[in-house]
């Protein structure tokens, strides 16, 4: 009975169609709440038989699960590649100059040569002095006329040049056998060596053919350095000139 009224079972259709919605929708409820999981699927395949149209087998088909499996690659680490660096060297040859320096043996005292004006010169002397020589004789006519003129120093190398051409000697012997004492005149020399002006005269006179006279002057002598200011040997010689106090004289017949 329902609502006051009895209703016999099979008998009414409608009855039966909302019964059986109801019961579907209380299944689908009941399987919501309780069977969150999907449940394997029945399903009926009928296999139509050609031989005898038995109905096949029940089969229970389970939901395919499709497992993607994305390959992923590594991230790949790139490393930053070095930096190269170009240097550009430039290579600077150094090219070494060889400088061959052509030089005549000159005398070691010997100073840069000055401009003199030639009052005589001599065509050929035919003497020849070593450096030695000429540093000796520097230091005598230091000794001598240093204090003077050019030409006063200039007229003792003269007459030190004529000596060698008269009696055909080397320097070294008229040095030390006609009284110029090159021993005393070096000796001097260590504490005042010859100037400058007295190494331009001898240069010019033993290597330029400088002469302060053309006569032969053989020897000289200072008035103010003798005894009564005199020299008598001197004075029977021919007269010639005289530079810074110094009478120089020649040879009678020279």
């Amino acid at each position: 009975m329902l609502g006051g009224l009895e209703i016999k079972k099979g008998d009414d259709p409608i009855f039966k169609k909302i019964l059986v919605s109801l019961l579907i929708s209380i299944l689908i409820l009941i399987s919501t709440i309780l069977l969150p999981v999907q449940a394997p699927i029945s399903v009926d395949v009928n296999r139509n038989n050609a031989a005898g149209g038995k109905a096949a087998d029940m089969a229970i088909i389970e939901p395919a699960t499709t497992v993607v499996v994305v390959e992923t690659e590594p991230p790949v680490t790139t490393e930053p590649e070095p930096e190269t660096t170009k240097i550009e060297t430039t290579i600077e040859k150094v090219v070494e100059t060889t400088t061959k320096v052509e030089t005549t043996e000159e005398p070691t005292m010997l100073a840069e040569k000055s401009t003199v004006s030639v009052k005589t010169k001599v065509s050929s002397t035919n003497v020849s002095i070593t450096n030695s020589e000429y540093n000796t004789i520097c230091c005598v006519v230091m000794r001598e006329a240093g204090a003077g003129s050019f030409d006063g120093c200039a007229a003792v190398a003269q007459c030190i040049l004529d000596g060698m051409l008269y009696e055909g000697k080397s320097a070294t012997y008229v040095l030390n056998h006609n009284d110029y004492y090159p021993e005393k005149a070096i000796s001097r020399a260590q504490k005042i060596p010859p100037n400058d002006k007295v190494k331009e005269a001898v240069a010019a006179v033993f290597y330029d053919g400088y002469r302060v006279t053309s006569e032969f002057i053989i020897c000289y002598y200072s008035p103010a350095n003798m005894k009564n200011h005199w020299s008598e040997w001197h004075e029977d010689q021919v007269y010639v000139c005289e530079y810074d106090g110094n009478k120089f004289f020649k040879y009678p017949g020279a």
